[in-house]
């Protein structure tokens, strides 16, 4: 079978950027096309050229089309507060049913977008009063005053699930978990986040030693080289490429170098004999190893101090808040829901839609939404 697989990413060559997956259902080769493709000549370019198109139909299902993070930040947002406020959580939907969500939202939330006159650009500025000021001193679109309080309605609501995502991350909720949270103990809360820091700084005591003179080294040696590159060409961008191979290079070349500077200080500056050194030097290798394995584990444990941290400062006023504004966003999801249903018919299409996941016309779909050709780093 061939399985369609659409990756959402906005700084592919940024360490720990976002990447979303999308995986669609298996396409398998029928029969027909089978004897088709074997009979050859004009059977053979019909029974490809219709492959082909079952193929491109599948990419385009599994592709959301967010031309910014901000953008598919509100997406996945807009889906998990209309999922909840119908009580459903991330286990009661496979992945195909939210990626096929996902889609659906997107072409709403620019439906939306569009009404207000909001461009797409403006969604990573929105998350403060005095971006909404600005929005507001801007020119009039056309359409008066109307169209005016339509673009203040949906920015403001727009800001507010900004600063509402904003929140979830600090404190690392789900969803689902905002009407349960509760106070967080505060010393039981600090007797964690000092073991917790306490364990990453033992652990990391290899790593520091034996890795992290390489790595200052190794990043600087990678920057002069890029530059030295891009100097070079005159088809480079970026020179990402260059980055990432004169990294491996150096530290190949850097790592046993440093290693055997260790072995010499210790023969000449400390009592221990050369079998204690050379005992030293052969264990190095898997010290260092283990020393990358646990600050990879501690750089992942890590994620989970910023929302502890945050839990200390959350008071039960703040905490009802928050159950508050995630509640009137459910609101606002759903009847902006409601009324592009009944007033847009390809809305309509696809809120009603049954059957096959993935079955929408999106090529159809954003030609007549004028989205098609928008640029998009998926």
């Amino acid at each position: 079978p061939i399985v369609p697989i659409g990756l959402s990413y906005f700084r592919g060559h940024s360490i720990g950027a976002k990447v979303t997956v999308h995986i669609g259902p298996p396409i398998h080769v029928s029969e027909d096309e089978r004897a088709s493709h074997a009979a050859g000549g004009e059977e053979r370019r019909e029974a490809t050229a219709a492959l082909l198109g079952r193929i491109k139909k599948a990419l385009r299902a599994v592709m959301v089309p967010a031309a910014s993070i901000d953008e598919l930040r509100l997406i996945h947002s807009t889906r998990r507060l209309w999922c909840s406020s119908r009580g459903l959580g991330r286990r009661d939907l496979r992945p195909a049913v939210r990626q096929d969500l996902d889609r659906r939202f997107a072409f709403a939330i620019r439906r939306v977008l569009g009404e207000a006159d909001l461009p797409l650009e403006h969604l990573s500025r929105l998350s403060s009063r005095t971006d909404l000021a600005a929005l507001e001193e801007a020119p009039s679109p056309p359409g008066g005053e109307a169209v005016s309080a339509r673009r203040r309605e949906v920015a403001t609501m727009v800001a507010r699930l900004r600063r509402y995502n904003r929140q979830l991350q600090d404190l690392g909720l789900r969803e689902s978990q905002v009407q349960q949270l509760e106070v967080a103990p505060f010393f039981s809360t600090l007797f964690s986040l000092g073991h917790m820091v306490t364990a990453l700084l033992l652990a990391s005591l290899p790593s520091l030693a034996l890795n992290l003179p390489v790595g200052v080294a190794a990043v600087a040696w990678a920057r002069w080289r890029q530059q030295a590159a891009l100097r070079g060409s005159k088809v480079k961008l970026t020179a990402s490429d260059v980055v990432l191979s004169e990294k491996i290079k150096f530290s190949l070349v850097a790592v046993p170098l440093l290693w055997l500077s260790y072995a010499t200080l210790l023969l000449l500056a400390t009592p221990l004999s050369r079998s204690d050194v050379l005992t030293l030097l052969m264990v190095a290798p898997i010290a260092s190893f283990l020393g990358v394995i646990s600050v990879e584990s501690g750089m992942i444990a890590l994620r989970d101090l910023r929302p502890m941290l945050a839990r200390l400062v959350y008071d039960r006023r703040r905490v009802d808040a928050l159950k508050a504004e995630q509640r009137a966003l459910q609101r606002f999801v759903r009847t902006e829901m409601d009324r592009l249903v009944s007033s847009d018919p390809e809305v309509k299409e696809l809120y009603e839609m049954r059957g096959e996941v993935g079955a929408a016309d999106w090529e159809r779909l954003q030609r007549s939404s004028g989205s098609g050709g928008e640029r998009c780093p998926t």
